[in-house]
């Protein structure tokens, strides 16, 4: 009998696609990743079928082996009648039940029959009859399973306690790899789901403090202050693409496993079916024939063929076509399980895609709006308490909406403000300690809705330059000095000061 290994005519090797295949979109809500779980939840329940027919085909065998001929007709309805799965095939593979079919089914059946040399002729005519897929398996199992009729004892019992437990093991095996893939899809696209939710809130938010903004809204909330918004949404977006990627690589990964796993899948009904036969060979001569036929068309169905038709098909669907490693590459378990336990399992690794995405590259609506551009930004030292004489480091953003607003660091984990300054309703002081670069404002915290008094907040910088470049912004902003576009237009009843070289307006009475 031929090995498994042996090449067989009129089959090809698999080869990478030659389709190109475009990966996620830049769009935060609408990503274009495909879920391939259904159609790799379907392959599962394609060769749950095909394992289901094969042991359908040995228990209604079984049944013959106690009652000959009168449960043929049986044998054919439960096993060959009921769900049989349609794989994917190539275009010039036979589809199961046509004319073709039945030409490519009995090219390859041919030499099981006669191997002699003398027949050459009809095993060459396997590669003219078409390719040997799983379907052509099917149908020369439909086709020679009336052939089938008696049965004794022995051979009754080898197909009950050896024929039967591998195709129950391997059933339960791949069920509950199919069921753990699903349960785990699932709690990863309800996360995804989850992220693309909150990022589509937030998007709608953001568009309408944008808005709001754009109306020359004076003086908002500062919870609906563009820039904290977009800083909010982009801690979302950094936590969506996350999910995204790691959904991206757990599909792939299983994916890629699944390969391996069809393969050993095979390895074992093929094997399987071939002790089966062996059975029947070895105790009726005159029924082998049958048998022999099916297995010599099972073992002419390549497993890289199989799974090139499975991926050309399905290329637009599934997320390993867009994966940008090497597609003979393969971080599973070997194709050749040396136990039922040994099947294929999806690793946990990670991968080059065409649909992993970079949370800096993706685009929202009002992402690049001037309302959230900070006017200034950067590290400044603020002391602790009124008694205290220590300060602690803090990120700082004056938006343009005039708010100063404090971060622990200037990090996107970081959304919420911890102080929250409407500057235009604060003022500023100069500290009596010029040299030590601090400046004072004094205002009421937004954050703390119970605060009813304004307290002073001392600042200080790490130079000059920074020290001047902040005082100056703040005064800007808080109305101590005007800005060049004021200064042409005129402020009426305003008096000048001129400080650091920087000529500003008292828009109040005196000055400290």
């Amino acid at each position: 009998m031929a090995s498994s290994s042996t090449s067989i005519p009129g089959t090809r090797n698999a080869t990478p696609l030659s389709k190109k295949l475009e990966g996620a979109s830049d769009d935060l809500l609408k990503p274009n990743i495909p879920d391939s779980t259904s159609i790799v939840t379907a392959r599962y329940d394609k060769y749950l079928k095909l394992i289901t027919a094969v042991q359908r085909f040995a228990e209604s065998y079984l049944k013959i082996a106690s009652s000959n001929v009168k449960l043929t007709d049986e044998l054919t309805k439960n096993t060959l009648s009921k769900e049989l799965p349609n794989f994917e095939a190539s275009s010039d593979s036979a589809v199961s039940g046509s004319a073709q079919a039945n030409s490519t089914a009995g090219a390859a059946e041919s030499r099981a029959v006669s191997p002699s040399p003398e027949n050459e002729d009809e095993a060459l005519s396997v590669s003219e009859a078409g390719e040997v897929d799983l379907n052509v398996f099917v149908y020369s199992l439909r086709r020679n399973v009336t052939s089938l009729y008696n049965t004794t004892l022995k051979l009754q019992t080898q197909i009950k306690d050896d024929i039967l437990p591998r195709l129950k093991t391997l059933y339960a095996e791949v069920e509950a790899r199919k069921k753990d893939f699903a349960s785990v899809s699932s709690k990863h696209s309800k996360g995804v789901a989850k992220c693309r939710e909150s990022s589509t809130k937030d998007v709608t938010r953001l568009h309408g403090a944008i808005g709001l903004f754009n109306a020359n809204d004076s003086r908002t909330d500062y919870r609906r202050d563009p820039y904290l918004l977009k800083r909010a949404l982009m801690k979302d977006a950094v936590a969506q693409v996350q999910r995204e990627n790691d959904y991206v690589d757990f599909l792939e990964n299983n994916e890629r496993a699944l390969k391996t796993l069809e393969a050993q899948i095979l390895s074992v009904l093929r094997q399987t079916f071939s002790t089966l036969t062996s059975m029947v060979c070895g105790y009726y001569a005159s029924k082998s024939e049958a048998f022999q036929k099916a297995d010599s068309v099972f073992k002419a169905v390549s497993s890289e063929n199989e799974w090139h038709n499975f991926i050309s098909k399905n290329s637009d669907f599934l997320v390993v076509s867009r994966s940008t490693d090497d597609p003979e590459e393969s971080d599973v378990v070997s194709a050749a399980p040396s136990s039922l336990s040994a099947l294929a399992k999806p690793s946990s690794g990670h991968h080059g895609n065409l649909l992993k995405r970079n949370y800096e590259k993706v685009q929202f609506a009002g992402r690049d709006d001037s309302s959230t551009v900070p006017i200034l930004e950067g590290n400044l030292l603020r002391k602790e308490g009124q008694l205290k004489k220590k300060y602690s480091s803090y990120y700082y953003v004056i938006t343009q909406s005039k708010y100063l607003l404090e971060f622990s660091t200037g990090s996107l984990d970081t959304s919420s403000p911890s102080l929250v300054l409407y500057l235009p309703d604060c003022l500023l002081s100069k500290s009596k300690h010029e040299h030590k670069f601090k400046f004072n404002i004094r205002g009421k915290d937004q954050t703390n809705l119970l605060a009813v008094r304004k307290r002073t907040y001392s600042f200080r910088a790490s130079s000059s330059e920074e020290f001047l470049t902040w005082y100056n912004v703040v005064s800007e902003v808080t109305g101590l000095m005007v800005s060049k576009a004021e200064q042409d237009q005129g402020v009426a009843g305003s008096c000048k000061h001129v400080f650091h070289g920087v000529r500003r307006v008292c828009r109040r009475r005196g000055w400290w």
